[in-house]
């Protein structure tokens, strides 16, 4: 008596029309899967669908090629065996596998080490002045020709130009805290971080007034050059401001940089 191998009722499987497609059933399989194709249109649909868009054989050897792929020696092996019309189209296939790995890891990688470019653009938001002047300052306006042009350079962030104006002016202005401030912010958005830390370090010790700003931006020029020891130091001393301005923006960059 035959041992029946499919109920009547139960459709194909997936590996069962990928066995009879390949040949790969015995005289009593393929009996009973004919007799069930005649019975079910879903399962004839499917068997066609599946001859015209699978190819067997390459991902036979691609199966094969992937459990294998932590071992190189392996893998090109497996490939010289192949027949020369299936090398090219097997070894397209395996680099394309291979880059599925590949690219994840490197996102991975880059995720990592661009940490500080992500976070530094995620919490700057730039520096605008209102009316000429730092939020809450009363500075008196100045009548130097090199800091208005420097200013009016600034506010069109034309930032490049801006610097050859405070530089000129804080030749003979040193201690002058906005001018610098504002050097150290034009100098930031140039992407020139040593020149930027420099004269915010400058500014928030020169006068009270601009050291919450100054501070602010130099924790986020130390975090964009992934220096995440002093970043934090400067937040600590943000933190230390009563209802500091910054003071919800600096605990949660804290916290990210503290992970």
């Amino acid at each position: 008596m035959k041992k029946a191998i499919f109920d009547n009722s139960k459709c194909l499987n997936a590996q069962q029309i990928q066995h009879y497609l390949s040949e790969s059933t015995d005289d009593e399989q393929r009996y009973q899967i004919e007799n069930h194709l005649l019975d079910c249109p879903l399962c004839s649909e499917a068997l066609e669908g599946f001859a015209n868009h699978y190819n067997f054989e390459e991902d036979k050897q691609l199966e094969e090629l992937k459990n294998r792929f932590g071992n190189q020696t392996n893998t090109e092996a497996s490939i010289r065996a192949l027949p020369k019309q299936s090398r090219l189209i097997t070894l397209n296939r395996v680099a394309a596998a291979a880059m599925m790995l590949i690219i994840p890891i490197a996102g991975l990688l880059y995720w990592n080490a661009s940490s500080g470019e992500r976070l530094y653009q995620s919490y700057y938001d730039g520096f605008e002045l209102e009316g000429g002047q730092l939020r809450g300052g009363n500075d008196a306006v100045k009548l130097d020709a090199n800091y208005s042009k420097a200013i009016d350079f600034y506010n069109a962030k034309d930032y490049a130009n801006s610097l050859t104006y405070f530089e000129q002016y804080l030749d003979n202005n040193q201690e002058d805290a906005k001018a610098t401030f504002l050097a150290g912010m034009a100098y930031l958005e140039e992407g020139n971080y040593p020149n930027a830390i420099d004269y915010l370090s400058t500014a928030r010790f020169n006068d009270e007034q601009y050291y919450e700003e100054a501070s602010w931006y130099l924790a986020l020029a130390y975090v964009k050059n992934d220096n995440k020891t002093d970043a934090r130091i400067i937040l600590d001393e943000l933190l230390k401001i009563e209802n500091g301005f910054y003071a919800k923006k600096a605990t949660a960059l804290k916290t990210e940089i503290s992970e």
